[in-house]
């Protein structure tokens, strides 16, 4: 989901990993990002973000890691954490 000569950045550590994009903000409720599903407010947008964060946060949980989001200066933010 990123754009054409967007930048792709990945950090990771022992306990985390942080894989982050250049994009454009949400047009919906950030706490709604990991819904299956989940549709842009733009009703003349057929985006949306079909099953892959439902399923991200799926894992996360069975495994009790921790996921997050937050967008920042034009990127992106996904946030696992293993502990």
């Amino acid at each position: 989901h990123c754009p054409e000569q967007g930048k792709i950045r990945v950090i990771t550590s022992p306990d985390r990993i942080e894989i982050a994009n250049t994009g454009d903000a949400l047009t919906f409720d950030e706490e709604k990002l990991f819904r299956r599903f989940q549709k842009s407010q733009d009703s003349l947008s057929s985006g949306g973000n079909g099953l892959g964060l439902a399923i991200v946060s799926q894992i996360c949980e069975t495994f009790r890691y921790t996921i997050s989001y937050q967008y920042k200066e034009g990127f992106h933010h996904f946030i696992l954490i293993f502990k």
